[in-house]
């Protein structure tokens, strides 16, 4: 290696160490219920994470994400791609049509890389807990809903790798998926909901149950019907996030028999600060329940927050909820600045919160990568490895719409997620891999 290369690179290293020391602050578990930090509570990373740890850091930073900040996020990072891919060809005086295809490939690798975090399955953070609590989730979703991606196992080990201890299963509108999970986990870390939909306004609920039930049975009625047929049977329903339908007041639905309200979703993470805690009150003073969702429909494999309770898992779970204990909702999470001047500079502000949370291990697992990257990248290797990813990617993504299609045959009565949107974005990503390789090769 040049040893103009070798001064650049160690610069480079030496800045990122430098940002890391000015910057470090690493985010707090806080009890959104208390305000307060969540003492004895911590967070532990799997393995996996330090061995990919860019990578990682890439997939973390897009999954947390508020969600009106993909379009801007994506678009500022697209171009910044172009105009540096364009000053670069400038100054090395590389011609048009060799421009346009190393553009085209830059722009479909992000998108790739996107796409990635959206359906990964690596682990994220994990919840330790003191004893005698465990860690709940009454909102997830799997295959069987109409807007999931993932399976039944997916969904339990996402579960698992999270750090819960027990969860409810809570398909859209229907009870149909709760026989397909193993009789190991039924009534025992997994238990019967359904998040329904009433006649009016659109509005949902979460019912959870101790035992197996016939959600058909609650369809077309009102909020206050539903409310009233849940706990005729025996059952707890909560608001899930009640921000996104803004029909109701929290005393009318207090009034109408509410049990409790999500106060955190990680789907639906835009509740504004000040409402949060107009509601925390409101349940505080009305003894209702509260709880952060994961609200899990398989995209991303990584959770910001956690509902604990003290109790245990040979307890059936809707039973320990119906003595309203006293819930924690520990989330960890940074707050995110939506100001213009963040997304101008987005993949600086990226890299601002990573540096900012990133540890030791995580930083010097980062420092490694990029210095085998870097010195990767001036072999002739490297052009090999160019020149054949777009057909390695074509290949991944057609046996990716291959898997899509296999795991969507068994619930095609209830998904519409799957196809065609997911099998034939995955098959576009393949073609599209596919023709960036073939003109490629064409062009030189």
């Amino acid at each position: 290696m040049k040893f103009k290369n070798i001064i650049i690179l160690s610069a480079i290293c030496l800045l990122i160490v430098i940002s890391n020391l000015l910057f470090y602050n690493p985010t707090q578990l806080i009890d959104i219920v208390s305000g307060q930090e969540a003492q004895g509570f911590s967070i532990a990373w799997n393995n996996i994470r330090y061995l990919i740890e860019p990578l990682y850091a890439f997939i973390y930073y897009g999954l947390t994400l508020d969600k009106p900040f993909y379009k801007p996020a994506l678009i500022s990072w697209t171009c910044w791609l172009v105009i540096g891919l364009f000053i670069y060809c400038a100054v090395k005086n590389i011609d048009f049509s060799k421009w346009l295809i190393k553009t085209l490939y830059a722009v479909l690798a992000l998108a790739t890389l996107f796409a990635f975090c959206a359906v990964a399955p690596i682990p994220g953070p994990k919840l330790l807990k003191p004893q005698n609590y465990i860690a709940v989730d009454i909102h997830s979703h799997s295959r069987f809903s109409h807007d999931n991606s993932s399976t039944e196992k997916f969904n339990v080990l996402f579960h698992r790798w999270a750090g819960y201890d027990a969860y409810f299963i809570s398909e859209h509108n229907h009870t149909l998926s709760f026989d397909h999970f193993s009789d190991s986990d039924k009534l025992k870390t997994i238990f019967p909901a359904m998040q329904i939909q009433s006649r009016e306004r659109g509005i949902s609920l979460v019912l959870l149950s101790s035992e197996p039930f016939d959600g058909f049975q609650y369809k077309n009625l009102t909020i206050k019907d539903m409310l009233k047929k849940a706990h005729d049977n025996n059952m707890l329903a909560i608001m899930p996030h009640w921000w996104k339908w803004g029909a109701y007041s929290f005393q009318d639905l207090k009034n109408m028999g509410i049990d409790g309200f999500e106060i955190y979703n990680c789907g639906y993470r835009n509740f504004d600060v000040a409402q949060r805690q107009e509601l925390i009150d409101f349940a505080k003073k009305n003894n209702l329940l509260m709880f952060g969702s994961t609200d899990w429909h398989g995209w991303g494999y990584m959770t910001d927050v956690w509902t604990v309770i003290e109790g245990n898992t040979k307890e059936n779970l809707k039973e320990q909820l119906a003595k309203k204990p006293q819930t924690k909702v520990i989330l960890y999470r940074q707050e995110q600045s939506g100001s213009i001047i963040r997304f101008i500079i987005e993949p600086i502000a990226a890299y601002y919160y990573y540096i900012r949370n990133a540890d030791a291990k995580m930083l010097t697992s980062f420092i490694l990568w990029f210095i085998i990257l870097f010195i990767f990248f001036q072999t002739k290797a490297s052009k090999i490895f160019i020149k054949w990813l777009p057909l390695a990617l074509s290949i991944i993504f057609t046996a990716a719409a291959g898997y899509f299609l296999y795991i969507y045959i068994p619930v095609r009565q209830t998904n519409n997620m799957l196809f065609p949107s997911v099998f034939f974005g995955a098959l576009g990503f393949a073609l599209l891999w596919y023709a960036l390789w073939k003109l490629r090769n064409r062009c030189g």
